[in-house]
């Protein structure tokens, strides 16, 4: 997803459509204030509430794409045609329900995107393993910080909670550095937490507003695909060949505001030479 520019309160709960009684709660100490062109994990940026709110929907909604069409969508709204969250449902589809998952945020913040990610997906898969990874210490400790109060939150938001609670306190989590385009740091970062792993990949790399400038398109994507890869980057070749396992991990990364035009020429370009395709 990308060009996301839509302003949602970031604590509190996030609720799946009107035909769905899915509920993610959500607690989240972040910088009060706009943050304008300060690029900075301690504020909240508006695509990170928006993908939030598109994973609750998409995989609240991923039951009702049994009985979806080219032409239609299955979210039951009249003038849906396949929209964001609908899209998005059919790639988390694709994740394989035999075995557990390995999911990774990048740039995490203050995490939010990285905390309804693993609400939502933990109510249908076992998860082994949730990584959030920022460059910067004190995000880092933000996010842990926001994991412990939105697992008291989640604790005394129902009478089914505790439960709830307890299966996300069950999902092993780390909370580590990682530069982008640092190959030897996304090994270590495998070898760590998953060493138990058959194709140490992670099924899903997620972020918000990762992008803030044309220099960070390349170690980034090469970062994404070397989690998501038994192959390293580099060691790619002119075919693209070798890159993935047969799951097909994908990358999820919405951004708030509209790319420039070099941003978005050196995005395609990155791709196509790493072998990913790019759905927006």
């Amino acid at each position: 997803m990308a060009h996301i520019n839509d302003h949602v309160v970031p604590n509190g709960d996030y609720s799946g459509s009107k035909h769905s009684d899915t509920v993610v709660r959500v607690h989240i100490t972040a910088v009060d204030g706009d943050p304008g062109a300060l690029q900075s994990g301690h504020y909240i940026w508006p695509a990170a509430p928006a993908l939030a709110r598109h994973l609750v929907n998409a995989c609240s909604g991923m039951n009702q794409l049994a009985g979806a069409s080219k032409e239609t969508c299955g979210c039951m709204e009249k003038f849906c045609h396949w929209c964001g969250p609908c899209h998005l449902a059919r790639f988390l589809k694709r994740l394989p329900v035999d075995r557990p998952l390995r999911v990774v945020e990048l740039g995490a913040g203050c995490g939010l995107a990285g905390l309804v990610a693993m609400q939502t997906l933990s109510a249908r898969h076992d998860l082994s393993c949730f990584a959030f990874t920022d460059h910067d210490p004190g995000a880092l400790c933000l996010s842990e910080e926001n994991y412990n109060s939105t697992l008291q939150e989640v604790m005394k938001s129902s009478t089914g909670a505790p439960t709830v609670a307890r299966n996300i306190s069950s999902i092993p989590t780390a909370f580590k550095p990682l530069k982008w385009g640092d190959q030897n740091g996304v090994l270590g970062l495998k070898r760590e937490l998953l060493r138990h792993c058959p194709n140490a990949v992670f099924d899903l790399v997620l972020g918000s507003d990762l992008i803030y400038c044309h220099d960070i398109v390349r170690p980034l994507l090469c970062t994404a695909l070397d989690l998501m890869s038994t192959v390293p980057a580099l060691d790619i070749d002119d075919t693209g060949k070798g890159r993935r396992s047969p799951e097909s991990p994908f990358f999820l990364m919405s951004q708030s505001f509209p790319y420039e035009q070099d941003t978005e020429q050196e995005i395609d370009s990155v791709c196509n030479e790493l072998g990913l395709r790019r759905n927006v």
